[in-house]
């Protein structure tokens, strides 16, 4: 599972507490050094969010929650999802 613009993580944080693998994608890198401090079972990724490099990593389920509206290039993110 995998949150793009994930906020204050706490979202993800609720399954992965439950053994779910998960892994919260932001561009702002102080959005991931504070949300990681609180949820270190979560994977972090510091990446636009049009082009994560995470291409090989299959997951079922992706979370957009409030973030479309902010992307200039809404094909690609939803490609990239």
């Amino acid at each position: 599972m995998i949150d793009f613009g994930f906020g204050t993580g706490a979202f993800m944080s609720r399954f992965a507490g439950d053994g779910v693998k998960c892994a919260d994608v932001d561009i702002a890198s102080g959005h991931v050094a504070r949300a990681s401090k609180g949820y270190p079972s979560v994977e972090w990724v510091v990446s636009d969010l049009e082009q994560t490099r995470l291409l090989a990593l299959c997951v079922d389920i992706v979370v957009l929650s409030g973030v479309i509206h902010h992307s200039p290039a809404l094909r690609k993110l939803v490609l990239e999802a």
